[in-house]
């Protein structure tokens, strides 16, 4: 099958290496998930037994295989490394396809040179997720603004995908910063912090949805407690469902990008 992808035709292939052929794509799972530098891995780790149809690939700069704790990379049919500089990516269609991938994961520290072709590939009909695109202030590393032609490419691609997750340390002027404010997308943020995410996974374990949904809340536009905001994401998710659909790549809100305030009028 081919998809048209930035103007060039991609093909699927399969090769020795790779293990794409041994199953049938379905429509409610997503048919790659990618992360740009390993700082995932341990997430992919949980998850790619879970979702034995979908293919998980990390993209890193430095051979990270000794980073895995569970099993061997051979052990994992369906994750693999591919070594590459993520801030000079060039996508190789010709060993796997990315095409209508669902998912992104974590950025470089330097996205900026990469994001446009990263979105591009995952675009039309995937649902991107964006985690820590402007990167917290408290981490200068972080890119904090992108160039020009970047965010046009970003502006146009984002309007043609179904949905969109802002996930990590997107603040609420980041899109009006940039003019996108008007996107019907899901924006969300995660508390910053480590004091969240014990109570948050906890309550995701006994939904038997563990590692496997981004924990995608709003502490923006909604009074609720975390707790609160917790219930109500996981009313958006069919248990049932958990281990047979690619729920992380398919709850989103279902309202635009709320109202911005003002720092005074944030819930802290």
């Amino acid at each position: 099958m081919q998809t048209l992808v930035g103007g060039l035709q991609a093909q699927s292939r399969t090769g020795p290496n790779w293990i794409e052929d041994r199953f049938e794509p379905r429509r409610d799972l997503a048919r790659s998930v990618l992360s740009i530098g390993g700082g995932e891995l341990e997430q992919m780790e949980a998850i790619a037994p879970v979702y034995p149809e979908t293919f998980f690939t990390i993209l890193e700069e430095r051979d990270i295989r000794h980073w895995f704790r569970r099993r061997k990379p051979s052990e994992a049919r369906n994750l693999r490394t591919i070594r590459g500089n993520p801030t000079r990516l060039s996508f190789p269609h010709d060993s796997y396809d990315l095409v209508g991938c669902q998912f992104l994961l974590s950025l470089p520290l330097d996205p900026d040179p990469i994001i446009g072709e990263a979105i591009r590939v995952c675009a039309p009909g995937g649902t991107v997720l964006l985690q820590d695109l402007t990167g917290p202030p408290t981490e200068p590393w972080f890119t904090t603004s992108f160039s020009d032609p970047v965010m046009a490419e970003i502006d146009t691609v984002l309007r043609e995908l179904q949905s969109v997750l802002f996930f990590g340390s997107m603040l609420n002027g980041t899109m009006e910063k940039y003019g996108m404010e008007d996107l019907r997308v899901s924006v969300q943020s995660c508390p910053t912090g480590d004091d969240w995410k014990d109570s948050i996974e906890q309550r995701l374990w006994q939904h038997k949805l563990h590692k496997a949904v981004p924990i995608a809340l709003t502490r923006i536009d909604d009074d609720r407690s975390t707790e609160e905001l917790v219930e109500a994401f996981l009313e958006q998710i069919n248990p049932e469902a958990a281990r047979s659909q690619v729920v992380m790549c398919s709850v989103t809100a279902k309202k635009p990008y709320p109202e911005v305030r003002s720092e005074s009028d944030e819930t802290v």
